[in-house]
């Protein structure tokens, strides 16, 4: 509401403004540049964008090379109407990257499950692997196998090992980062001995 009330230069400022310079940093001046503007006049920027570098996804993917848009689409572009073509696809992308996001973290999710329940006395590893199994029959496609179950609770394991009081340090990062933990870590033992 106080963006609302501070006008269009508050909202490009907070939004649109870091997007801008991180586009600038990346060498897209033109994208920099569009994502400044405000709407009335980003879209003869984006026509101008489309008709010599295409369009792409945030990380460069060509959804419509240059030479694809025609004269027309481009000068409905320049007035703010995207091309019909790009705009469902650009929709298919955005459903197809969401379908994919919830599959993974589903499949992450019973991973930190199925971890968790062999690690506690009172488990439940049987109710895991039949959310897994019922994981697999609707998602036959990315299926979790005995493979995928022994290289995840081993890389598990692994980071387990790896941690120091709830912090995973890089071996070459250790020696400047250990110094940090010097005195939370002899308070944290400090307290655990008067708790015992």
């Amino acid at each position: 509401y106080l963006f609302s009330m501070l006008g269009p230069f508050a909202s490009l400022t907070v939004s649109q403004l870091p997007r801008a310079i991180d586009s600038f940093n990346q060498g897209k001046i033109i994208q920099g540049t569009e994502q400044m503007l405000p709407a009335l006049l980003r879209a003869p920027v984006t026509a101008y964008r489309y008709s010599k570098e295409g369009a792409t996804t945030p990380t460069g993917a060509v959804i419509k090379e240059a030479n694809e848009f025609t004269t027309g689409q481009l000068i409905a572009q320049g007035m703010g109407f995207a091309p019909e073509g790009l705009v469902a696809q650009r929709e298919t992308i955005f459903k197809a990257n969401e379908l994919m996001m919830q599959v993974k973290n589903e499949k992450r999710k019973l991973m930190s499950r199925l971890d968790l329940e062999m690690r506690q006395e009172d488990s439940d590893v049987e109710k895991v692997l039949e959310d897994i199994t019922k994981f697999n029959r609707k998602n036959w496609f990315d299926a979790i196998d005995a493979d995928t179950i022994t290289s995840s609770l081993k890389a598990r394991m692994k980071k387990r090992l790896e941690t120091e009081r709830g912090l995973q340090i890089d071996e070459k990062y250790y020696p400047v980062l250990r110094q940090l933990f010097d005195v939370p870590i002899e308070k944290l033992e400090k307290e655990a001995e008067r708790a015992k």
